[in-house]
């Protein structure tokens, strides 16, 4: 359900990011100011991260929740993670990042500008709008593999071919493109669900400078390679089934069943708000206040 005093919904996975999430939050804070948006965090670790979270938190301005997933609900990995937060979003835009610092939160407030200038249902944070370049992909070969991906998922997606960067982890779009939809992911690659099972009609790209990850581990391997033709395939065969040229099996049906409880699902939601919080701020991202 949309709430009308939220503008914007931050969803952001995190797993074993203890070192990252602190400067994190302090990015969103700084790039989009005031009482119009939430911050959820939705948690596989390991480590201490949601302690640092729920301390970090207490200690900011942002309103924020984080929610850990049991060892039982973590099936799928980010993506799921992501999922489960949209189906927590009350915002009427949800905008989706990594948590190792590699999206700049200060872009964020220009692809909000971007939504709203273009009518835009879909704004993807773009790593090739200004040519190809290896910054932040940590060596040639993991930017080759990125490449060559791009353009397979170009080549066997038409409703990829929008986007610069189809495969990218930051993004934003209107709730209602997600809404009652159901999204089955496999691995990270949660935009190109996105594209091929959510309700949009305009797609736009928003440059932005890909970082290098700040500290942790990379979570991609071989294995998330295979994972991700695997999804490709699954995904081909949807779009398929949308055009009519195949039988639309049940599984890609528009579902509305209710969303499962924390406790019921075995999670634990943690709400905190920083200990600054006002919420009688006004918002400060809404349609009027976007230059156009």
């Amino acid at each position: 359900m949309v709430d009308e005093q939220i503008s914007l919904s931050f969803v952001i996975p995190t797993r074993n990011e203890a070192e990252n999430v602190r400067p994190l939050l302090t990015s969103i804070c700084s790039a989009v100011p005031g009482a119009s948006k939430e911050i959820i965090f939705v948690d596989d670790s390991d480590d201490d991260t949601p302690a640092v979270l729920q301390m970090a938190i207490r200690e900011s301005d942002c309103r924020a929740i984080v929610l850990r997933r049991s060892q039982l609900t973590r099936s799928g990995g980010l993506s799921t993670a992501v999922v489960r937060g949209f189906e927590l979003a009350r915002g009427k835009f949800v905008c989706t990042m990594d948590a190792d610092l590699q999206h700049p939160a200060s872009a964020v407030p220009l692809m909000l500008s971007a939504a709203y200038r273009s009518a835009a249902d879909v704004v993807v944070g773009s790593r090739y709008t200004n040519g190809l370049t290896l910054r932040g992909f940590n060596g040639a070969g993991r930017f080759a593999v990125s490449a060559v991906a791009r353009q397979l998922t170009h080549a066997a997606l038409p409703s990829a071919r929008p986007t610069t960067d189809p495969l990218s982890g930051f993004f934003l779009l209107r709730r209602s493109v997600v809404d009652g939809v159901r999204l089955q992911p496999m691995g990270y690659k949660i935009l190109l669900e996105v594209l091929v099972r959510g309700r949009w009609s305009k797609i736009a790209d928003v440059p932005y400078a890909f970082h290098s990850r700040n500290a942790g581990v990379s979570k991609s391997t071989l294995r998330e390679g295979r994972i991700f033709l695997r999804h490709l395939i699954k995904l081909r065969a949807a779009h398929r089934a949308r055009l009519g040229t195949d039988p639309v099996p049940q599984e890609f049906l528009t579902t509305h069943s209710a969303m499962p409880s924390p406790s019921a699902a075995g999670e634990e939601l943690f709400v905190a708000y920083g200990q600054h919080y006002n919420p009688v701020v006004p918002a400060l991202y809404d349609e009027a206040s976007i230059e156009r």
